[in-house]
């Protein structure tokens, strides 16, 4: 869905456009930011992590996720983590 993750404000607007067609907004606030709400997957070779938020939406549906990705050795090499996102999708409840 996104060409070597460069999301643009355009590509970002695009991949939320089905979320906002049945969501007014994502809620920000320290209910929705809770750790449970966030589940980060290690690589078997431990130099990738995937991490998966969960949206947290006013109806409380919470059926959209982002995926992001996150290089340990570019973090080390660069001594900066850079997390990647690479998709928005559906949660299948």
């Amino acid at each position: 869905m996104f060409p070597a993750a460069r999301w643009k404000y355009t590509e970002l607007s695009q991949a939320m456009d089905v979320y906002y067609q049945d969501h007014d907004w994502i809620r920000l606030d320290p209910a929705a930011r809770n750790q449970a709400h966030t589940q980060i997957i290690e690589s078997e070779d431990q130099r990738h992590w995937r991490s998966e938020q969960t949206l947290i939406d006013p109806a409380e549906r919470n059926d959209f996720q982002i995926l992001f990705s996150l290089s340990i050795d570019a973090a080390r090499a660069q001594q900066a983590v850079k997390i990647v996102p690479l998709e928005i999708r559906p949660l299948l409840l």
